[in-house]
């Protein structure tokens, strides 16, 4: 189940721009995303997801859900094992800008992406480290 450990912001920022680049890849698929994230990857069928535990420092898994009706990915969440810093990942994946709470109660942050072609957001925990980074298919 992933590599335990401190995160590697440079390895998990890697890892998220390898997933945007997959998952908004026209003939994307969410056992393909997953496939990209490394790791021994179980799908569980249409309409659910497919996860992965890749070899990365400080990442738990990698789960990637699928439209209802396809196998088109709508987003991979890459969730973490320890917090990184809230500045850590923004020096990677760009500046953020918080949004409203959500009806969980967690603390999201859009992330600029760069030249990330799909949308990252980061959810954050109780001391406002980054605990999940989620790639949006956009479109």
């Amino acid at each position: 189940m992933g590599l335990d450990g401190d995160p590697d912001a440079d390895a998990i920022a890697e890892l998220a721009g390898r997933l945007a680049a997959a998952i908004a890849a026209t003939d994307a698929t969410a056992a393909g995303v997953a496939t990209v994230a490394g790791g021994d990857v179980h799908d569980d069928g249409a309409p659910l997801g497919v996860h992965t535990s890749p070899d990365v420092p400080g990442v738990r898994s990698v789960s990637v859900t699928r439209r209802w009706d396809s196998d088109v990915p709508n987003s991979a969440e890459i969730e973490l094992f320890g917090g990184l810093s809230l500045a850590d990942v923004a020096a990677r994946l760009g500046a953020p800008t918080h949004l409203p709470s959500n009806p969980s109660g967690r603390q999201t942050v859009a992330l600029e992406g760069g030249e990330a072609p799909a949308t990252l957001l980061a959810a954050l925990d109780d001391d406002g480290l980054v605990s999940a980074i989620t790639v949006l298919r956009d479109g």
